[in-house]
């Protein structure tokens, strides 16, 4: 599932592993490391954070042609195997909300991500082609270390 208005995004993918599994994906700066960029084979991230309630994090995504994307935030609600959610100021971006939900289904974990308060219809359609990305590097991901 995926809803966009002009300054909201929701993307909504069941992943084959459960919850526990699929939010240490997002809450584990090595594995995030593995995944946490949008290009594909030969793009990486390079990750530091303070997991915790007003720690920041920083996320460093390079394409294989080596331009670097830099993301940072704070880190403004967890819930263990539940909820993550974060500010998230992408280059030369305002500041943007987003909000992780891990639910239980048959299948595994249904990921919903909300990315709220995008400055323009422009950046929500970059940030949707950016996740769905992020979202194809984290299966793969996920199936090797299955």
């Amino acid at each position: 599932m995926k809803q966009i208005d002009e300054t909201k995004l929701v993307m909504s993918r069941t992943f084959n592993v459960d919850q526990q599994r699929l939010f240490e994906a997002w809450s584990n700066p090595a594995i995030m490391e593995k995944w946490f960029f949008p290009f594909g084979e030969g793009g990486y991230a390079e990750v530091e954070h303070n997991f915790t309630v007003g720690g920041e994090y920083t996320i460093d995504m390079y394409e294989p042609s080596g331009e670097k994307w830099q993301q940072t935030g704070e880190y403004r609600e967890i819930r263990p195997y539940d909820k993550i959610v974060f500010s998230w100021i992408a280059t030369e971006e305002k500041e943007t909300v987003v909000t992780l939900e891990f639910n239980p289904v048959e299948e595994g974990t249904e990921l919903t991500l909300t990315h709220e308060f995008l400055p323009t219809a422009q950046s929500t359609q970059r940030h949707a082609e950016g996740w769905e990305g992020c979202f194809a590097s984290l299966e793969r991901q996920l199936v090797v270390k299955a």
